[in-house]
C-alpha cells in the first residue's frame, strides 16, 4: 500500500501515515529519511 501512495507525488507523509493508521512520528521512527526513507524500503 505505501508504494501506491508514494507514486503519487501529490501525496505527503501525513496522508501516509493516516493511511497506513499510524501516528507520523511512528512513520518517521520506522523510516527517519521520510519519504526519501519509504521510497528506499520499497525499491
Amino acid at each position: 500500500m505505501a508504494a501506491t501512495l508514494l507514486a503519487d507525488p501529490k501525496v505527503n507523509v501525513v496522508d501516509i501515515a493516516k493511511t497506513l493508521g499510524v501516528g507520523l512520528a511512528t512513520l518517521y521512527r520506522a523510516f527517519p529519511g521520510g519519504r526519501s526513507g519509504l521510497k528506499e524500503d520499497f525499491k
